[in-house]
């Protein structure tokens, strides 16, 4: 046989077992259902230097405090990622903090522009004890914060949301519209965390999680590990998949930037934008 002809049909053979290749993804993809899931990211305006120390990692570019210049462009990129909702941690003390609500309503004003919605996610400071909230009284301050006015903050069935860290342990009440605020405790109307994404729990709220990493320090050593790997978004790409199959509402995406838990998806030094590209992907 011609060495010609030898050569061609060995090339036609390695482009029919390309294409298989191909076609075999396309088909894996094409068999999950459509994404139905709404994407609320976890979002710091303070991010943890020193945890950035400890992994030896910092964003790309370097995080010079909440400026507006930093505003604009993690909401351009959540926007381009198809994130929906941004909750901003704060702490009960940053509540009360004029500062704090003068670039809350800067960083609200910019997510409108990008057709993204803001909401508040209560946490306490790392490392400290956790004061003590009665429900009534936080309810009351935040009503007279008026965020039903607002018109880039998340608006649900009973009010503007806010998310409550399971740590405060909020008596339960009623959710209505009489409270005139929608909260949503964690490990009450939202599951906890350290649930199994596959319990009966986090199947029937419609709320599931989803990490870019998870970095569990380890006191004794002084050192840690990961018990969720990033490897690149290969881990993140499982969960969202996952997600799609369980038919979720609401993806709690943790996080944009929290260094400390190791679950940041902005660019940065260890990875680069291999995760925000994931989510671009799903």
């Amino acid at each position: 046989m011609n060495h010609w002809r030898i050569l061609g049909i060995l090339g036609l053979v390695g482009v029919l077992g390309l294409s298989s290749c191909f076609v075999s993804r396309e088909a894996s993809v094409s068999s999950l259902p459509p994404v139905s899931y709404r994407i609320w990211m976890r979002y710091q305006p303070s991010t943890d230097k020193e945890a950035q120390f400890r992994l030896g990692v910092r964003p790309v570019p370097m995080d010079n405090g909440w400026t507006d210049l930093r505003m604009q462009r993690d909401l351009q990129r959540m926007y381009f990622a198809g994130v929906g909702v941004v909750f901003l941690e704060v702490t009960p003390a940053q509540l009360l903090q004029e500062e704090f609500w003068e670039r809350f309503h800067r960083f609200g004003e910019y997510a409108g522009e990008f057709r993204l919605q803001t909401a508040l996610f209560l946490v306490p400071v790392p490392d400290e004890p956790v004061p003590a909230l009665e429900r009534s009284n936080l309810l009351s301050y935040l009503r007279r914060l008026h965020l039903e006015t607002l018109p880039y903050y998340l608006q649900e069935e009973g009010g503007p949301v806010v998310l409550v860290q399971e740590a405060f342990a909020l008596e339960d009440g009623e959710a209505s519209a009489e409270e005139g605020i929608r909260l949503l405790r964690v490990g009450r109307e939202v599951p906890s965390p350290r649930l199994s994404q596959e319990s009966t729990e986090v199947q029937e709220s419609g709320y599931r999680w989803a990490w870019g990493g998870r970095w569990e320090e380890d006191p004794a050593s002084g050192g840690g590990q990961w018990s969720i790997p990033r490897r690149r978004g290969t881990s993140l790409k499982k969960q969202l998949e996952e997600a799609r199959l369980s038919g979720c509402r609401i993806l709690l995406l943790s996080s944009w930037n929290d260094y400390r838990e190791g679950s940041f998806l902005e660019p940065n030094s260890l990875d680069g934008e291999a995760l925000l590209q994931v989510l671009k992907r799903r």
